[in-house]
């Protein structure tokens, strides 16, 4: 991929997710199921159903998707 496509990708993920461009894609730590190994992976953050966040991407090694979970913001309360 050229440094022009990229570009490309991420405006076109950030217009799709509403995630700003310096969290379109970040680099993670997930276990990938058919290495049985912990890798560092390219993701993008993604909402699930449930509220929560997680990273998907792939595997460097062998291509198999990856789905990191990352914790939850809390939310703060405003003094009343």
């Amino acid at each position: 991929m050229t440094r022009a496509a990229g570009v490309t990708a991420i405006a076109t993920t950030v217009a799709k997710t509403g995630i700003p461009t310096e969290r379109a894609y970040m680099r993670y730590e997930g276990y990938c199921v058919k290495c049985r190994m912990k890798r560092e992976f390219e993701g993008k953050e993604e909402p699930m159903k449930n509220g929560g966040l997680a990273a998907k991407g792939t595997c460097p090694a062998c291509g198999t998707k990856i789905t990191r979970l990352l914790p939850r913001k809390k939310k703060v309360k405003s003094p009343a």
